[in-house]
């Protein structure tokens, strides 16, 4: 258990016992009790001794409370696209790297197959098809997905229900659209998410304020050059100006999606997920009515949320065709696991994990002196300026978060990198589908999916996760978010 629980139970001073539990963690002896924020690190857990049971959970045993009536009844999604086992290799060559951005030109595109497991008419919820992810959470597959091509053996972890298998390292597409990130080349973008491909990367996580739309149109770009069969997810909302609950009509909804329909190039949106919207939105059935009639409509397969807060996660997931939550989770960011994460599992509802190495704090290569451009959001938002102060370094003060690496960096594993550390850390949780960190470069990427083939955590490097945060990052955040 962690400091403040054992101070509480012993009697001594939260100090004394924080420093007690330093020791043994930085001295790296064998520990006899384990954290209970929620954090999976008990000596018998699965993912540190012994393979673990299907991933695949039991229905919910209370009935989720469903969407107020809408002009259209509820309906069944249409056929979703094939369970997205490991991508094949492609028959035809990446696109040339040196172009630049493409007008997006809407495109005739086949019809998705229909799944080797059809969905239950009258559940949203189908099985996932014999083929898909049965074994442990923690198994990482010694197969290659691509091959001839060096690549990176992982596990592929089941989204929600709608029985696609993605790959638990996914691609973030932030950074590429520009405007936010500082300097952008398309040609180093472009081949950043080849690379990704090519390691076996099947999910791909945008949005359509991400550089106005421009990320949107370089994923299009690669996805008509690859054969494989990709999860594009994207984000809507944040177009609104002012951004408030009042914007989330059937007007503006339907227009964002045939925006990203237009840039992506694409039929219908695999993943659609509202972008942060408003805490008032959760409280609005109507919004949820609206993406039901998309589906029906056939303009997107499934769709989510992305959110700021776990108390917004938690309202969400009551809406019963809600697949996946997006949401902030790594070193510095504890919280989802002690409080959603066990209700997402009852839900069957998939976790993306977002901002994964905390606006890079979390690569270990910032310094004191390190310097951001003047269109970074690490230089002009660093306090809340232009959008929730969370998306920066995980809401963490810099000088606060440099302390906290320093703290943690003799825990990282002789050959790993911080980076893959921070994103190993991720994947111990069972119920996360996929972290999306940013790859601005192909070194990043391989860096970023490389954590996948590492070896899970030791209970001690754990428990130092939790202690530091203890003592560095809990005090900031636990109040906000």
């Amino acid at each position: 258990m962690n400091p403040r629980s054992l101070a509480t139970i012993t009697g001594f001073s939260y100090e004394n016992v924080r420093k007690v539990l330093q020791r043994m963690v930085h001295a790296r002896e064998p520990l006899s009790v384990s954290p209970a924020r929620g954090l999976y690190t008990t000596l018998g857990h699965p993912c540190l001794a012994k393979p673990a049971a299907s991933t695949s959970t039991p229905p919910p045993q209370t009935p989720v409370p469903t969407v107020a009536p809408v002009p259209t009844a509820p309906c069944t999604p249409p056929s979703p696209a094939p369970t997205h086992n490991p991508p094949a290799a492609s028959s035809q060559p990446p696109a040339p790297l040196d172009e630049g951005p493409q007008c997006p030109i809407p495109t005739e595109t086949p019809d998705p197959p229909v799944p080797a497991s059809a969905p239950d008419p009258a559940n949203d919820s189908p099985k996932p098809p014999a083929s898909a992810l049965e074994v442990d959470a923690c198994f990482i597959s010694p197969e290659s997905p691509v091959p001839g091509i060096p690549s990176v053996p992982m596990e592929y972890r089941t989204l929600g229900r709608t029985g696609w298998n993605i790959s638990p390292i996914g691609f973030g597409a932030w950074g590429i659209g520009g405007r936010a990130w500082g300097p952008t080349d398309d040609k180093t973008s472009l081949a950043a998410l080849h690379r990704a491909i090519d390691l076996g990367v099947n999910f791909i996580d945008t949005a359509d304020v991400y550089g106005d739309g421009h990320s949107e149109q370089l994923i299009a770009q690669v996805r008509k050059a690859r054969s494989e069969q990709l999860v594009i997810a994207t984000k809507v909302g944040r177009r609104l100006n002012p951004h408030l609950a009042q914007g989330y009509t059937r007007q503006n909804l339907t227009a964002f999606v045939e925006r990203s329909l237009r840039n992506l190039e694409m039929e219908a949106l695999d993943l659609l997920q509202l972008d942060c919207p408003p805490s008032e939105v959760y409280d609005m059935p109507e919004v949820f009515g609206i993406l039901d009639d998309l589906v029906q409509q056939g303009k997107i397969r499934y769709y989510g949320v992305s959110v700021e807060r776990v108390d917004e996660a938690l309202k969400a997931v009551n809406y019963p065709h809600v697949q996946s939550v997006q949401l902030i989770f790594n070193l510095f960011r504890l919280k989802p696991s002690e409080h959603f994460f066990s209700v997402a599992r009852e839900r069957q509802v998939g976790i993306l994990a977002r901002v994964p190495l905390a606006s890079g704090l979390l690569t270990g290569t910032f310094g004191p002196e390190t310097h951001f451009a003047p269109n970074d959001h690490r230089s002009f938002n660093r306090h809340g300026e232009a959008f929730d102060q969370g998306e920066t370094f995980s809401g963490v003060e810099y000088e606060t978060g440099l302390q906290a690496v320093e703290e943690l960096r003799p825990f990282v594993p002789q050959g790993w990198t911080m980076s893959q550390f921070a994103l190993r850390w991720i994947l111990m949780f069972p119920e996360v589908t996929s972290a999306i960190p940013g790859g601005k470069n192909p070194g990043q990427v391989e860096e970023n999916v490389n954590a996948a083939a590492l070896p899970p955590l030791s209970p001690v490097d754990m428990m130092a996760v939790e202690t530091i945060n203890d003592g560095y990052i809990w005090p900031q955040v636990r109040h906000r978010w």
